[in-house]
């Protein structure tokens, strides 16, 4: 069995951390059912150790906030799938189900399964079989959901690559383009359609949350068939990573994008640009380190006290570095009597991303042979500006356009701190950037260049407007950049309302929203424009629905707890009869196949 990790489970009171437990201790019913699981149903060890990576990236990404539940059920979830197949098994497949359900049936008969979990307060008090049953009830129908766009006819995908696609073949991907080729964005209406209770099908978020993790985990440690790598990589992509930002899980998300990425640069004959990636990150030193350099960083910019509170843990090596701090505002810069606080965000840009940036920087490079790409990259030493990346989030304009004017300040009279320009703006020079709304931008250039604190000893400003890009179109999409080097890093920070930063995840700006739009846009059709128009009104309704729904994430209550679909699983695994022949007499009895 492999190394059982700890977990973070929710704290026991308000204001405390969340708990680590051990695995091996806290679900050692699971783990004993995933033992047989192993050696009577598949025979392969592998159905132990991917349900306990799976359960470790759920602890990973959601950082305490899942229930006890939600790790049985992603402990269980291969189980419940062989158990209750999607589709028509054959064969020896037929002993696998049938032996699977004999397992969960004794599980669920079990005193541990029907010990009542829910809280007091729960409004349907819930036993450990009902709530981790209804959770497993919704996994077939999510990974149904999740097919949609992958098997969609979208612009950019090859009658080749469609082939792959729609089907369940095993061999080869040929030729090697394919892997190249863009995914589909899965429209929001359809992932709300798969949550939605009233008129949808009413899947709980925490079970997409285990598929999300499973799909992962299979691409950090895929399959033999190549053609089920590519189709994972297109469910990731168009499916998993947009529902992940809706519901503000950017970690999960990061961590998708970041492996189809590696998957498709290795699988298409980029592997340089993964290693060249790989070397740059790993240059700026661990987790550990990057947390002191972003806390030292941010107290350098003199903002007020700063608590990094949190990192996400690594236990499985999905190598995203995110975390957060709060910082408790100075009253000279927030100009209030109460102590008012502001949030940052900060992360360590994700191998895969990193690698297709550099892709695309070295566009004559593709389908070069490997030689010459690792030759062409060891001359790379320019960083990108958003390596280290931040952002420091405010509740509203007045309050950010303070915090941004006194942080670009304090880095001019920073002699650690140095303004650099991002690749983008080199020929201007220029490391402020400001865009949005004729407001957003005349409120943030204002605050800067009428601080006290911008004018030199003869009376010049610090910063005056020439120093500042701003783009001459205004932008729904509203930030306030500088770009930075601090010990030995290069830093970009972004300044946010938390209203704008969630318009750039659910609004009007969002990026998967922008993706599908660009992606029908490739259409050109007659009345394309209306299109985009009624798809951005009903895709914004949708994804705040689904971002709402993610207030209850973690909690013990079911969207549907006797719905129809859990009592069919639930039934399906009660009526298992102990006289159904097990795997190895049902081998020997069966009929041999005709030659």
């Amino acid at each position: 069995m492999t190394d059982a990790p700890l977990l973070l489970l929710p704290a026991e009171k308000e204001n405390l951390p969340a708990r680590e437990v051990p695995l091996e201790e806290r679900f050692r019913v699971e783990l004993d059912l995933l033992k047989r699981y192993a050696n009577e149903v598949t025979f392969n060890g592998r159905d132990i150790a991917h349900p306990v990576r799976v359960a470790a990236l759920v602890s990973d990404f959601s950082n305490g906030q899942m229930n006890d539940g939600v790790f049985t059920a992603a402990l269980l979830h291969d189980m419940a799938q062989t158990a209750w197949p999607q589709q028509e098994h054959v064969d020896d497949d037929y002993a696998a189900t049938k032996n699977a359900r004999r397992l969960l049936k004794e599980f669920s008969t079990s005193d541990y399964a029907n010990e009542v979990i829910t809280p007091p307060s729960s409004p349907v008090p819930l036993t450990r079989w009902q709530y981790v049953s209804g959770l497993l009830a919704n996994l077939n129908i999510t990974e149904q959901y999740a097919e949609v766009s992958r098997k969609s006819e979208a612009p950019g995908k090859s009658p080749e690559a469609l082939a792959v696609l729609k089907g369940h073949s095993i061999g080869k991907v040929s030729p090697r383009s394919l892997w190249l080729e863009p995914g589909a964005i899965t429209p929001p209406t359809e992932i709300q359609n798969l949550l939605a209770v009233e008129g949808g099908q009413g899947v709980d978020l925490e079970a997409a949350f285990i598929k999300a993790a499973e799909k992962l985990d299979a691409l950090m440690f895929p399959p033999e068939n190549e053609r089920s790598m590519l189709r994972n990589i297109h469910d990731a992509e168009s499916f998993y990573a947009p529902l992940c930002e809706y519901i503000s899980k950017d970690g999960l998300a990061s961590a998708l994008r970041s492996w189809a990425s590696i998957t498709r640069l290795k699988m298409s004959g980029h592997v340089a640009f993964v290693e060249k990636a790989q070397e740059m990150i790993d240059a700026l030193g661990d987790r550990e380190t990057s947390l002191r350099s972003t806390e030292k960083f941010l107290g350098r910019l003199a903002l007020g006290d700063v608590d990094v509170d949190h990192a996400f843990r690594d236990t499985t090596g999905h190598g995203i570095t995110l975390g957060t701090a709060e910082i408790g505002v100075k009253r000279s810069i927030s100009q209030t009597k109460e102590h008012t606080y502001a949030r940052a965000v900060w992360r360590i840009k994700s191998v895969g991303s990193l690698a297709m940036k550099l892709l695309g920087d070295h566009s004559d490079l593709l389908w070069a042979p490997i030689d010459q790409q690792r030759e062409r990259l060891a001359e790379t030493t320019a960083l990108p500006a958003d390596l280290h990346g931040m952002a420091i989030i405010a509740k509203e304009h007045s309050a950010l356009a303070q915090l941004f004017s006194e942080a670009a300040l304090n880095i001019t009279d920073d002699p650690d701190i140095s303004f650099i320009a991002p690749p983008s703006r080199l020929e201007s020079g220029k490391a402020i950037h400001i865009k949005g709304g004729a407001d957003f931008v005349q409120k943030m250039v204002g605050a800067l260049t009428l601080h006290c604190k911008n004018i030199t000893e003869d009376g010049n400003p610090k910063i005056g407007l020439k120093d500042i890009d701003i783009p001459p179109k205004q932008s729904a999409y509203q930030v306030a950049k500088i770009t930075g080097e601090y010990d030995g890093r290069r830093i970009e920070v972004q300044f946010q309302t938390d209203r704008d930063r969630m318009d750039g995840r659910i609004g009007l700006s969002a990026h998967a929203l922008y993706k599908l739009k660009e992606q029908l846009k490739q259409y050109a059709c007659a009345g394309y424009e209306e299109m985009i128009a009624n798809l951005t009104k009903a895709s914004v309704k949708a994804m705040a629905a689904i971002h709402e729904r993610a207030e209850d994430l973690g909690t013990y209550e079911l969207a549907q707890p006797y719905g129809y679909r859990q009592q069919r699983f639930r039934k399906h695994i009660a009526s298992f009869s102990t006289g159904i022949l097990g795997w190895r007499a049902y081998v020997e009895k069966k009929p041999k196949s005709r030659p």
